[in-house]
């Protein structure tokens, strides 16, 4: 399959009607026909002489609107050719399908096609090729083949784009507009914005027009910027346009909607059917646990793609032997509730009179209908003592076990498949938990997982709490397949609020091989 590197750093453009401020002259060839529309199909006006030189107005499609004996007519540039000169603030036009290049070291390297009707500006002219000066670089298109045009400049397409994404084209790729008609090519080299996708298409801006591409054409460097706070929506785009690009080695599923009916999805890496289950975000203001998932996976696909080492493992050797399912955000109306205020969530006004009337929601664990997800799970939920009793920001149970439909959706999600083990990311305190009354064996096989963890992040192993009940889902994961549920909590303690970015080059480091670890651990186990 082909394959680039994506990079949001440059977008060309070209639409494909060019209206002239100036008329300009086009002259004849032999049996040259002016035509009654722009189609050789179309009813002939009459045929003109050869070498007739007539004023044009317009190219669209490979065809001249030109004025004879006061009649306006159409001819096919395979009959005539431009005879003005272009100054060098002219737009070109190209009649057929054209390379253009850059240069290095001397040499002209093919950069991607212009198909025929591209409008681009010129900017000078040497050795038979025209420049173009884009973002700051040069390139070169053949005067053989272009058509100059004087006209105003294309209106510019324009578009957000979500995340910066570098993209180098490693083999020449199709561009096409949203009807799915082609407009070009880009090559190696070549930089893109991606400001949109669907559907395994990216939306490009390519020569002032809408383009579109094929994710699976491209691969990518390091997309994720995790020193900033991840959105529900930034997180979806993000998983979508990965599984977009690695539709081989990926799969994405959503498992479930949130109180307020945001997905909740789910993102696999490798190709086992031995696997993992990992979660952040349960807690809302513990969002910095979806940053480790989203590096997690940023990481691991791009040196899985590559087939090379990091923190020690081949990551595609690692991840072919247990896959891992990541679910980077499992509360994503209480994410949104703390990272954007009463105003971003359709239930502002019930969280906010929860939160005892205060719009700052640093605090705020539960989901925005003040259920706490993590004793929301049935390990035991009936027993669980202390907490509060009605809804709040933290630590009430909810009115039964599983009564949200953002816990319900990862009870069916474990259940759904054999789970390995599952890690749950938490976010204050460096400790981890790992116990739930497992029996010897298993209590053995657990404490040995965590203890490889702590090794691994520095993180303390916490002895057995012997609560009467939890209704956390870890707990839950325990009692239910007999194998192993960890909660680790990433960060040095913070106090009720979010942990601070500043915080994150420390965490990385001490959490960035985990998903590799637990991959080969689960393929070794029997």
């Amino acid at each position: 399959m082909k394959k680039w590197i994506i990079s949001l750093l440059f977008f060309f453009t070209f639409p494909f009607i060019v209206n002239a401020e100036n008329s300009w002259t086009v002259e004849t060839s032999q049996n040259a026909i002016l035509y009654s529309a722009p189609d050789t199909t179309s009813t002939p006006a009459t045929q003109l002489a050869e070498s007739l030189q007539l004023p044009a107005s317009h190219y669209e499609n490979g065809f001249y609107t030109v004025s004879y004996n006061g009649m306006t007519g159409y001819i096919s540039s395979s009959q005539a050719r431009s005879l003005f000169e272009a100054s060098t603030s002219a737009f070109q036009v190209a009649d057929q399908a054209i390379p253009y290049y850059n240069l290095k070291n001397g040499d002209l390297f093919r950069r991607g096609m212009l198909e025929p009707g591209a409008v681009f500006k010129r900017s000078g002219s040497s050795g038979g090729y025209h420049s173009i000066v884009y973002n700051g670089m040069e390139y070169f298109v053949p005067e053989q083949g272009t058509l100059p045009v004087i006209t105003a400049a294309p209106t510019d397409f324009t578009g957000k784009a979500v995340f910066s994404y570098r993209m180098l084209p490693e083999v020449e790729a199709v561009v096409t507009n949203k009807a799915g008609q082609r407009i070009g090519t880009l090559a190696r080299g070549q930089f893109v914005y991606l400001l949109d996708q669907q559907n395994g298409k990216g939306k490009i801006n390519y020569l002032s027009q809408e383009g579109w591409i094929n994710l699976s054409d491209f691969v990518h460097s390091d997309y994720f910027n995790p020193k900033k706070n991840l959105s529900h929506t930034e997180l979806n785009y993000f998983l979508r346009t990965l599984h977009g690009m690695y539709p081989e080695f990926t799969e994405l599923k959503r498992i479930g909607y949130s109180v307020e009916g945001r997905e909740i999805l789910a993102f696999k890496l490798g190709t086992s059917k031995k696997e993992v289950l990992m979660d952040a975000s349960v807690h809302a203001r513990e969002h910095m646990t979806s940053n480790v998932l989203a590096e997690m996976i940023d990481t691991y696909s791009y040196h899985y793609l590559n087939n090379s080492v990091y923190a020690g493992y081949n990551a595609r050797n690692a991840f072919n032997k247990a896959s891992v399912w990541f679910v980077p955000m499992v509360n994503p109306d209480g994410v949104t509730l703390v990272q954007s205020g009463a105003s971003a969530v359709k239930n502002g006004a019930l969280a906010t009179r929860i939160n005892g009337g205060s719009t700052n929601f640093n605090r705020w664990k539960a989901n925005v209908r003040g259920v706490d997800l993590n004793d929301n799970f049935a390990s035991r939920w009936e027993t669980i003592r202390g907490g509060n009793t009605k809804p709040a920001y933290m630590a009430y149970k909810g009115p039964a076990p599983f009564s949200e439909p953002e816990a319900k959706a990862l009870k069916d999600f474990m259940k759904s498949r054999p789970f390995e083990s599952y890690v749950s990311y938490h976010s204050s305190g460096q400790i981890m938990y790992w116990f739930n009354y497992q029996a010897s064996k298993e209590y053995k096989r657990d404490l040995a997982l965590a203890r490889n963890l702590s090794t691994i992040t520095g993180y303390k192993v916490m002895p057995p709490q012997y609560l009467p009940g939890s209704g956390a889902s870890a707990d839950y994961f325990i009692q239910e397949t007999k194998k192993p549920g960890i909660s680790l909590e990433i960060s040095t303690f913070v106090g009720e609020r979010p942990v601070p970015l500043a915080n994150w080059d420390r965490i990385w480091k001490q959490n960035s091989k985990v998903g590799l670890y637990l991959a080969v651990e689960a393929f070794s186990r029997k």
